[in-house]
């Protein structure tokens, strides 16, 4: 997946970017997501 963006702000500024995010990134923040997610209810279990 890629993204493009510009941005202009008045006459004078203007920025661009760009950014790569292959699948096997996207598979790992589903990963690191779930991993959060689950210590989040094991902590909030453990707090009753």
């Amino acid at each position: 997946m890629k993204a493009t963006w510009d941005l202009k702000v008045g006459k004078s500024i203007s920025l661009q970017g760009t950014a790569r995010w292959p699948p096997a990134g996207v598979v790992t923040a589903g990963i690191a997501t779930s991993a959060i997610l689950l210590a989040f209810a094991a902590v909030m279990r453990a707090r009753r």
